[in-house]
């Protein structure tokens, strides 16, 4: 993506920012099976939180209020 759209333009968006941000700090996690790395286990949190882009995509759902609130209700 950064080739694609040249560092200004990919820096502008923040949802890509943010992935950089995450993929950046996850790499230390690559060295897991070699150092014990328990003090990077909240990298896995950022990485589980780039599942909020999905609900942009959400946004072009019709109803979506109900398929929010059933997604809520099964939280």
């Amino acid at each position: 993506k950064l080739k694609l759209f040249r560092f200004k333009r990919y820096w502008s968006n923040n949802w890509n920012r943010f992935d950089f941000f995450v993929v950046i700090a996850s790499s230390p996690v690559l060295l897991y099976p070699i150092f014990d790395l328990k003090a990077f286990s909240v990298i896995l949190i950022l990485r589980l939180s780039r599942i909020l882009r999905l609900f942009r995509v959400l946004n072009f759902i019709p109803n979506r209020e109900s398929l929010f609130a059933g997604i809520i209700r099964a939280l």
